[in-house]
């Protein structure tokens, strides 16, 4: 009933309380947390050219995006894996990054999610021309984000179990880092992410209504979010991805009703791509 997280390449195994609604929780420090910063920095140094498209070819000149002056700066939680699991049932994602995986798995309605520390910088862009031939990588944003990762990872309880709707599930949090050696750490803001499930978009249903159990599997590519950056005492939610291959697989329990399925991912457009969220009815009320 409880969130646990593991990693398949470590015999480190948090225990499902350490992941508990407001309280964080921190992998020791041994090969796994470097492999798995490895990983994170390898997904944040990706955001930057996936922001810059290649739009055409050059031949006497070609253009290209710099940056410009840090404008806004902050430190978020920044999601790694975002999970929901069908009341009644379970759920499981897996996050693989060069070779590396990180695990978390949660069963009943239950919802958590696997974060990261990282500061957020915020700068403008400007377009210059180079002489000589290349590949055009015009800005296609005046202000772009990039991270720095701090390899800090905790786990956040977003829905506790026997929820049955992840309709009002939490789009953003704060809490203490963990690995801070402050009497009293701060409390830090996460990103603004979307986990929650949206009856205006519903995809499909999965019914077990009458029948035996069922199982699906699912498939992300990247995690979108908005980063609240504050700047001359306004809050600008800026848009950034970050691209990371994560799967999930779902188990619903035989005859017991039926889970309408939406994806709160904006960027997938594939039936079973993306993370699921659920909204449950019992079969008699369908």
């Amino acid at each position: 009933m409880g969130v646990s997280v593991k990693s398949f390449d470590s015999t480190v195994h948090p225990s499902p309380e350490s992941l508990g609604h407001g309280s964080p929780a921190r992998r020791h420090r041994t090969r796994v947390v470097m492999a798995y910063a490895t990983a994170s920095a390898v997904v944040i140094a990706l955001v930057v050219p996936l922001l810059f498209p290649g739009v055409g070819f050059g031949l006497v000149t070609h253009e290209t995006c710099e940056l410009g002056p840090v404008e806004a700066t902050g430190v978020f939680w920044t999601p790694m894996i975002l999970l929901n699991s069908p009341y009644l049932g379970w759920a499981w994602a897996n996050l693989t990054e060069s070779g590396f995986i990180l695990g978390i798995n949660i069963s009943d309605g239950g919802s958590a999610g696997v974060f990261e520390l990282a500061e957020w910088n915020l700068s403008g862009t400007r377009n210059v021309s180079t002489v000589g031939p290349g590949v055009n990588h015009p800005c296609v944003q005046p202000l772009l984000p990039t991270a720095s990762p701090s390899h800090d990872e905790g786990g956040y309880t977003l829905a506790h179990p026997l929820n049955r709707s992840d309709a009002n599930e939490t789009a953003n949090f704060s809490m203490a880092d963990p690995g801070s050696r402050a009497e009293h750490p701060p409390l830090l803001p996460s990103v603004r992410f979307g986990n929650a499930f949206d009856p205006a978009s519903v995809r499909f249903n999965a019914s077990t209504c009458g029948g035996g159990a069922a199982a699906s599997d699912s498939s992300s590519t990247e995690y979108s979010f908005e980063i609240p950056f504050t700047s001359n005492g306004h809050t600008l939610l800026v848009p950034a991805q970050l691209p990371a291959l994560v799967r999930y697989s779902y188990r619903f329990p035989a005859n017991v009703g039926v889970w309408q399925i939406s994806n709160p991912d904006p960027g997938v457009t594939e039936l079973f791509h993306g993370g699921w969220a659920f909204n449950f009815r019992t079969c008699a009320i369908f």
